[in-house]
């Protein structure tokens, strides 16, 4: 009977510590973080981009004068202004080579020995205008085709590039803003060859149904122009929508770069003059050579888009495309004539960035 209260005072005194060495033990309660808000894209950055450019440069407008391989030979009367083969002609018409060429006869004398008994004054009466008129500055263009055309003088340079930007953005709830300013070494390059064989024909007034004078010119022409861009760099503004570490954006500002363009044309004549439906005259001049070039720095605008990924806090990468327009680059020729050549391209980059 004593061993009962034993038994019980020992349950008693033991039993709850047994108890609690079978419940499992547990990791303290730690509350989960906070969860992480979008990421934030304000603040500098740095970063290196390369890529591949294409462009165009064409004729755009035309200013001709001086003397070259055909200049004078037409004279100012003949309207080639939309053209670039007005300014490498410099300036053409018809009372330059023609002229000098008619003037150099004794066409009076040789009018009148033809006309004979009819007698000095017929030619006035029977044309109404001066003899040195209607043989000199008063010749008309009759035909005119050199075989060339504007699209012959268009360059299309293309090539990689690779450069360095910097910039900065502010963050305002989904819209980023922000400025950069980049600049890239480019070998964009391009070259055209071309040629035309053509003619030239151009006349005087009628007498008793005969052309007084005519002129009738072969030239056959051959040339190259040459483009190159050697750097470009931007100042853009930046205007974005942010949908966490994803910022797509658009771009525009002002564009630098420098680029020569460089042509030359040599142009051979050869023809004859008839008077009074009869040759008297033949004219071979022999091939000479024009030249010109232009470029050095360009001032232009750039628009474009692109999409920037965040991969962390610190690097993002990106793919742009951008479009820049360098409008007309003036190509001085060494006649005294120019022409100006519009200049734009497109580019693709793709790059990284380094946020601070």
């Amino acid at each position: 009977m004593k061993a009962l209260p034993v038994t019980a005072i020992c349950l008693c005194l033991f039993g709850p510590a047994v108890k609690a060495a079978d419940v499992p033990l547990y990791a303290p309660y730690i509350p989960p973080e906070p969860l992480r808000g979008s990421h934030d894209w304000t603040g500098g950055y740095a970063g290196v981009h390369v890529g591949y450019g294409f462009g165009k440069t064409r004729p755009s407008s035309v200013s001709g004068g001086g003397a070259g391989p055909l200049g004078g030979v037409l004279g100012s009367s003949v309207d080639i202004s939309g053209g670039l083969l007005g300014g490498l002609l410099g300036g053409l018409g018809l009372d330059g080579l023609v002229g000098d060429i008619l003037d150099t006869l004794d066409l009076e004398g040789l009018l009148g020995g033809l006309l004979g008994d009819v007698g000095g004054g017929i030619t006035e009466e029977l044309l109404g205008v001066e003899l040195e008129g209607v043989l000199g500055a008063e010749l008309s263009l009759l035909d005119l085709d050199l075989g060339l055309r504007g699209s012959d003088f268009e360059t299309e340079p293309e090539g990689f590039l690779g450069g360095g930007q910097i910039g900065y953005n502010v963050q305002q709830g989904a819209f980023v803003f922000g400025v950069e300013a980049d600049i890239a070494a480019t070998d964009m390059t391009d070259s055209s060859s071309f040629s035309g064989a053509g003619s030239i024909v151009a006349a005087s007034a009628e007498l008793l149904d005969l052309e007084i004078a005519e002129v009738t010119l072969d030239v056959e022409t051959t040339g190259e122009i040459e483009s190159e861009l050697n750097w470009l760099s931007t100042l853009r503004g930046r205007f974005g929508f942010a949908v966490d570490r994803v910022l797509v954006y658009g771009t525009g500002g002002v564009a630098f770069g420098d680029m020569d363009i460089a042509a030359n044309l040599t142009t051979s004549i050869s023809g004859t003059v008839e008077l009074l439906n009869t040759e008297i005259i033949d004219i071979d001049i022999p091939a000479s050579t024009l030249t010109g070039s232009g470029g050095g720095l360009l001032v232009g605008y750039t628009i474009g888009a692109g999409l920037e990924y965040a991969i962390n806090d610190n690097w993002a990468a990106r793919l742009e495309y951008a479009y820049i327009n360098f409008g007309d680059v003036e190509i001085d020729f060494d006649n005294g004539s120019s022409t100006d050549m519009e200049v734009d391209m497109h580019l693709v980059k793709g790059g990284v960035n380094y946020y601070f």
